[in-house]
């Protein structure tokens, strides 16, 4: 099927962005501006009125602190400065008073260092400062100016503005959780030259209030990490980065949880091997263009834009290199609004896992061609519900890959190629929900799949599909046609002697009409065989897998024929089910039922076995003629209703085990109610009750029986003389 892919180099418009504007506070202190080589704090007393200031400075002059309440402070060494306020400040409308610190040096002396710093006194107290105006040629580096400091606490909470120098010569100016616990900061003035900085690691680490940012000095070439630059910067919505980053690795978690974010200018990043998570949550981001990466070795892009619902357009290098392996783990899952991808044609990809997960308006997709490096394609596709086609690469992965869930809702896939040279190790899931898939082509060697759990579960329209004779190591069939309602057929190897279940394998597939099933299996599932065929309308004949090698585990038949309309014989294996305990509906509705070859395996005959619960047996299987039942029982329903034509044509029920304690359900324990039992059958039957002893409290119900009017008294006194009461 062809399409027309948009052009690689087009990015789409972009959404203008009026990026939103920090308004300073108008009753504050004033400030306007901050002249070379001076430092000005506005400080309130919003939690309380100490301050501390610990200062550097560099040249054979002094330098002055201001604290602006007449006081003025000589910094003659490397020291920390601390000062209360008691008196004056300027009253604020918010409720506190305001001072501005003013700090200046002798000519030839610079302050290379003014970093507000906690003391003990600071342990319960976050600090109150309102703004940092650092004049040029002052401090050369911030880091961690404002964050946490070593564990004791100190939060600035209140700061809203930091004005950063030029002149910063540290390389690590910028480093990490500079801002960190700056829940009120609003606006950052960079500096127009950081020539010298190396990293931007965590810089601006959940500033949670940041709208406005001046855009990055386009001299940080040294620049190589960064890692969780603005994570959780929630009210940001534009950033723009110098136009190289030749040094940089990672951009690792850069942009995550930045839910405002709606503009991004990226830079040239030729040495760029890690994209992971780097708009993780960016809810509000609708276009962006990556320039470059890394030209060879490993490029992580997990989870690069997950979350990204809003996300429509992501254009990818033209020239990144054949050299290169992506790894694409949910890169683009939950992208909602994302309709086309074309992914760099001649890379290498490690992984598809949940690389598209619920893409849900994504219409095409372009993968690379070659998939020899691809380990997993898990879930690669799922809930992509608006794909009506894909082309895997043709190229197969060099290993064995899990392809479990991969079109997982994907609705209105119709037709799906996995190529023929794909080894699999699940099919899990793989269609699971696929409405409309009309037809799937499978790789004929399956050698390695165990799982066949929900492999076409929900595919309404799916008829027929072709299983190869090479699954046999398959170990789960559980769901694996469910709600299938189109399903007409399907037929398994001879032989799958790994598979231990296949409960609710063909449920509510109601055009079922043929089943060939393998004639061994492992078996090694309690609820292997339950609800297998329930609601199957249209089949008529089912044979189980002969032998069964762990026969002593599965222990339910819980509605495994429930409600078969149509279904005439059944076929039990003949593995003896001496671990069942459940056959709850196991007939139930089977209502052109004639009989059931085996059914001497249908429990454990021992007098002392495992006791069946069974409710409803076989309640409505009107045609059922006769039944034996081997295993110790709690309850017993084989009745008809009432009613023209409801009436059951059972005439013969035969309970052969003798073991005392049976019938602990409720009453009544036994039902043969509008049964074709004749007198003479249910004599038997009473027979039968009689040899399993006295019973406390128990009841059977044979009212509308054929022979229930022919009992006599004596008929009737071989089972109420052990504690039975009969109604009817």
């Amino acid at each position: 099927m062809g399409v027309n892919l948009p052009q690689r180099t087009s990015i789409g418009p972009r959404v203008p962005v009026t990026p939103a504007v920090w308004t300073r506070q108008p009753d504050w202190v004033s400030i306007t501006g901050v002249s070379t080589g001076e430092i000005l704090f506005l400080v309130s007393d919003a939690t309380n009125a100490i301050y501390n200031l610990a200062m550097t400075k560099t040249g054979g002059g002094n330098v002055y602190i201001n604290w602006g309440d007449g006081v003025t402070d000589t910094v003659t060494s490397d020291a920390t400065y601390s000062h209360t306020y008691t008196t004056g400040g300027t009253a604020c409308s918010l409720g506190y008073n305001t001072w501005k610190i003013t700090i200046t040096s002798d000519i030839g002396t610079r302050i290379t260092g003014a970093r507000p710093e906690a003391g003990s006194q600071y342990l319960e107290y976050p600090s109150g400062m309102l703004e940092a105006w650092y004049g040029d040629t002052t401090i050369i580096t911030a880091s961690n100016y404002f964050g946490e400091q070593s564990g004791l606490g100190m939060w600035h909470t209140y700061l809203e503005y930091v004005k950063l120098p030029n002149g910063m010569t540290a390389s690590d100016s910028l480093l990490r959780t500079f801002f960190n616990g700056c829940p009120s900061l609003r606006k950052i003035t960079l500096p127009t030259s950081l020539s010298a900085a190396t990293t931007l690691q965590e810089t601006f680490y959940t500033c949670s209030a940041l709208i406005e940012l001046s855009d990055f000095p386009i001299d940080m070439t040294g620049v190589t990490s960064m890692s969780q630059t603005f994570y959780q910067c929630y009210s940001l919505s534009k950033v723009v980065l110098p136009p190289s980053f030749p040094s940089l690795t990672t951009f690792s978690s850069t942009f995550a949880s930045c839910t405002s974010l709606n503009q991004v200018i990226l830079p040239d990043t030729p040495s760029c091997t890690s994209f992971s998570t780097m708009f993780n949550g960016c809810f509000a981001l609708q276009s962006i263009q990556i320039k470059s990466m890394a030209s060879s070795g490993t490029v992580d892009l997990t989870s690069m834009f997950q979350n990204c619902n809003t996300l429509r357009n992501v254009v990818f290098p033209n020239n990144v290199s054949s050299g290169v392996t992506l790894t694409l783990a949910s890169t683009f899952s939950s992208c909602y609004s994302l309709q086309s991808i074309i992914l760099p044609p001649n890379v290498n990809v490690s992984t598809y896992a949940s690389t598209f997960s619920t893409c849900s308006a994504l219409k095409v997709v372009s993968l690379p061609m070659n998939a020899s490096s691809v380990t997993s394609m898990s879930s690669m596709l799922s809930g992509c519900n608006g794909l009506t086609s894909i082309t895997l690469p043709t190229t197969a992965p060099s290993a064995t890959i899990p392809m479990g869930s991969v079109f997982s809702n994907c609705y209105n896939l119709s037709e799906v190629t996995i190529p023929s040279t794909y080894n699999l190790t699940t099919l899990a899931s793989t269609f699971n929900g696929c409405r409309n898939l009309v037809k799937a082509t499978l790789p004929p060697t399956l050698n390695s799949v165990t799982s066949l759990g929900s492999t076409f579960s929900n595919c309404y329209r799916l008829q027929s599909v072709v299983l190869p004779t090479s699954i046999t190591g398959v170990t789960d069939m559980s769901n694996m046609f469910q709600n299938c309602v189109s399903l007409t057929g399907a037929t398994f190897p001879s032989s799958m002697p790994s598979l231990n279940t296949m409960a609710s394998g063909f449920i509510n597939c109601n055009s079922l009409q043929k089943v060939t099933l393998p004639t061994t299996i492992n078996g090694n599932t309690a609820a292997c065989f339950s609800t297998v065929f329930q609601n199957c309308f249209r089949i008529k004949s089912i044979t189980l897998p002969a032998t069964i090698t762990n026969n002593t585990v599965p222990n339910t038949f819980a509605s495994t024929f429930n409600n078969c309309y149509s279904l005439q014989s059944i076929t039990l294996p003949t593995s003896n089910l001496t671990s069942l305990a459940t056959a709850t509906s196991t007939f139930n509705g089977c209502r052109s039922l004639t009989g059931v070859t085996n059914m001497s395996v249908f429990g454990n005959s021992a007098s002392g076995g495992t006791i069946v619960t069974s409710t409803t047996l076989a309640t409505d299987a009107r045609s059922l003629l006769s039944l034996t039942l081997p295993s110790r029982l709690t309850v017993l329903a084989v009745n008809g209703t009432t009613g023209t034509g409801n009436q059951s044509n059972m005439t013969s029920l035969r309970l052969s085990n003798v073991g005392t304690g049976q019938w602990g359900g409720a009453s009544p324990q036994i039902d043969v109610s509008f049964t074709s039992l004749s007198t003479a059958a249910l004599n038997l039957l009473f027979g039968d009750m009689a040899a399993q002893g006295n019973v406390v409290s128990k009841t059977i119900n044979i009212t509308s029986a054929t022979g229930a009017a022919g009992l006599t008294a004596g008929d009737r006194l071989v089972i109420t003389s052990k504690g039975w009461t009969i109604t009817g």
